[in-house]
């Protein structure tokens, strides 16, 4: 794993002759892995900006330490978490519980996680990864379940103008979106 990206400064610029602030995005990625800041990149469709995090994801972590996703609105946090554990829902291992996840299946487990289009999930969505996001959270919890967050870089590529976003929500889902956004 480098510690600094491999591609960079005009290597990166000419490998997407097509797309502005290349270098630049390459350089915030890089500021931001190095003080455990996530970043949001939005923009129009069609200016690689996924395709541009996932080059520098693949220059800085190995693959298997990766996680990305194209969010939708039916994705569910559940989908996020690796899954429902079936194991434990159907009681395997004596008294059946619900709401138990496959979390070494999550991003969580994952040292850079990519998520394409994330404000289209669901508002509930959203507040459970701004929960887990914390800052200082290293740890997730959920019932008598317990797992260390390995994520180190989160990275939201959208098309959604988070301030547009911002200006359409209702108004008792302004502050959950702020909330989200100050993460």
């Amino acid at each position: 794993m480098a510690t600094k990206s491999k591609t960079a400064g005009t290597t990166v610029a000419s490998k997407y002759p097509e797309v502005l602030f290349v270098s630049e995005t390459y350089d915030r990625l890089d500021r931001a892995k190095k003080s455990g800041y996530f970043v949001l990149l939005h923009g129009p469709g069609g200016y690689a900006k996924t395709r541009i995090t996932q080059d520098w994801a693949k220059a800085n972590y190995a693959e298997d330490e990766i996680y990305t996703k194209t969010i939708s609105r039916g994705t569910r946090i559940a989908d996020l978490l690796g899954g429902i554990d079936l194991d434990a829902l159907n009681g395997k291992n004596g008294k059946p519980v619900a709401d138990q996840y496959n979390l070494e299946n999550s991003f969580m487990s994952k040292k850079c996680v990519i998520l394409e289009e994330a404000l289209d999930m669901d508002l509930d969505g959203l507040c459970v990864l701004k929960d887990i996001l914390e800052k200082n959270t290293r740890k997730f919890r959920n019932g008598n379940q317990q797992f260390d967050i390995k994520t180190e870089m989160f990275i939201i590529c959208t098309n959604r103008d988070p301030d547009q976003l911002l200006e359409e929500a209702q108004p008792q889902d302004k502050n959950a979106y702020q909330a989200f956004f100050e993460r």
